[in-house]
């Protein structure tokens, strides 16, 4: 069985980089969440909005001009100082805040702060002169809320794909904050504890991009230009060709596109496989000399993973030119011609 999929681009703003960040950001936060209410740690949820009037909301742009504010001033970071002033005590540790927007692409804030049952209204406005804020106590009916809520995936506005990828922080720690469960979870096993796998996490691999430079729409379109390709036995091949198009083409000489599993599109060799190596030993076909008939594609299944894993396909790496475009001249082909195939089989 041969796995197809295109390049992920780790980033929030890229639509399935976006989910598995955000799973294991959820998975993370529900165990920094838990280890709190197990120790009777009193938490809130802040959020903290903007008024839209000194951004001119009527004219084109000010959804953009609010996030370059916020972040040239810094607001967020001025605003656990200044309740650090206020408590007259750091903060380290004990908070994680989430960029969001809302519909139309308006930015505000969601906090979550350990360790504080209260604090007064007066004082939070005091420290937020930008709009208003809501607050929440953290209890255990909404622990699990609260995670599942801070760390969901998408809603962002178009103009922040043109910003430097670098410039577009969606979360941020405080540091140390997760030192509590990762110091729980050393004492509880002793060993270095095993990267968790869903189907989520299973999208990303070492070739999976990390953007460093450029802007995040540059970053997500670079991505998309690179495929995966896998196979039973472990083999790898990164091909510049779009996932849709080597898919096509894979079709047409002779495999089959069975289903998908964890982001991947799963694509059976083991058909084209039997009928390849019939023809090199026998010639042409006639419909009663089907592989079929006579049980080889039961015997290539029974194969997969093996000889019939579809490696000459993963082969396929070793005659692109990294970073070209993939040439049309070594896209598979069907190796038998058209008049040659049984009909039933004939992928044309």
């Amino acid at each position: 069985m041969i796995r197809i999929r295109r390049q992920i681009c780790m980033s929030h703003l890229d639509p399935i980089g976006g989910r598995v960040l955000a799973s294991r950001a959820s998975k993370r936060l529900g165990r920094r969440l838990s280890h709190a209410r197990t120790h009777r740690e009193s938490g809130l949820f802040l959020s903290l909005t903007y008024d839209r009037q000194p951004y001119e909301p009527t004219v084109p742009g000010g959804q953009e001009r609010l996030w370059d504010t916020a972040q040239s001033e810094k607001h967020c970071p001025s605003f656990v100082e200044g309740l650090e002033s206020y408590l007259g005590r750091s903060l380290k540790g004990q908070w994680i805040r989430k960029a969001e927007f809302q519909h139309g692409g308006w930015l505000h804030y969601h906090i979550i702060l350990l360790g504080l049952d209260f604090i007064p209204h007066a004082a939070l406005k005091m420290c937020w002169p930008h709009g208003h804020i809501f607050v929440k106590r953290i209890n255990t009916k909404v622990a699990g809320y609260m995670a599942k809520y801070q760390a969901k995936a998408g809603g962002y506005p178009d103009f922040l794909y043109d910003k430097p990828v670098r410039s577009v922080k969606i979360w941020g720690t405080s540091p140390g904050f997760w030192s509590p469960i990762e110091d729980f979870e050393r004492k509880v096993s002793n060993i270095k504890r095993p990267r968790e796998k869903d189907s989520l996490d299973e999208l990303m691999d070492a070739y999976d991009l990390i953007p460093e430079r450029g802007t995040n729409r540059e970053a997500i379109d670079e991505a998309s230009k690179w495929t995966h390709v896998s196979d039973d036995n472990g083999n790898v091949a990164k091909l510049r060709v779009d996932s849709g198009t080597l898919i096509t083409l894979l079709h047409s000489s002779g495999c089959e596109v069975v289903g998908n599993a964890y982001g991947a599109v799963l694509v059976d060799a083991t058909l084209q496989d039997a009928i390849v190596a019939k023809y090199h030993t026998t010639g042409a076909y006639t419909q009663s000399q089907r592989p079929e008939d006579s049980g080889e594609v039961g015997s290539a299944h029974a194969e997969s993973g093996r000889e019939a894993a579809g490696l000459h396909l993963i082969g396929l790496q070793d005659r692109i030119s990294s970073g070209e475009d993939m040439p049309e001249t070594v896209m598979p082909k069907c190796p038998i011609p058209r008049d040659d195939w049984p009909d039933e089989a004939a992928p044309f």
